[in-house]
């Protein structure tokens, strides 16, 4: 529940939001309204186009959403409020084993992609897989 109320009481979510881009016309939209509407989106699990009209309009709402989602913006808040939170309850910002396991995995699955790929041009080359049997075989190695 602390995230929640990080995330509604607002004043550490404004340095987040990405600065209006220079040149142009000047925002017209409220940011915290935006953020508002697409917390309420999220939460309700409704359409976009249903979101009420206390809030600006769905389509200015959603390309925000698209555009922060593509720009990597929501990772950014979340790792943000994450790291503040971590501090905020005497420990570091960042999990230090967290960090390890992520390499780890990350490295197991390169090996693994690596592996499997091996695999197929070994079974293409040689006939492919007859069954579900010869698979399961291939992979234990019966």
């Amino acid at each position: 529940m602390p995230v929640i109320s990080l995330i509604e009481n607002g004043p550490s979510l404004p340095p987040l939001i990405p600065p209006a881009k220079p040149g142009g016309c000047p925002r017209s939209v409220d940011m915290r309204q935006i953020l508002n509407g697409i917390f309420y989106v999220l939460r309700s699990g409704g359409a976009w186009r249903l979101l009420p009209h206390d809030y600006p309009a769905w389509s200015t709402v959603y390309d925000y959403f698209r555009k922060w989602r593509n720009d990597g913006v929501w990772e950014q808040m979340v790792t943000t409020l994450r790291e503040r939170l971590r501090v905020q309850a005497g420990r570091k910002a960042t999990p230090v084993l967290a960090a390890y396991q992520a390499r780890q995995q990350q490295e197991r699955l390169k090996a693994g992609a690596a592996w499997e790929d091996h695999l197929l041009v070994f079974c293409n080359r040689h006939g492919g897989f007859s069954s579900r049997r010869a698979r399961v075989r291939t992979f234990t190695g019966s």
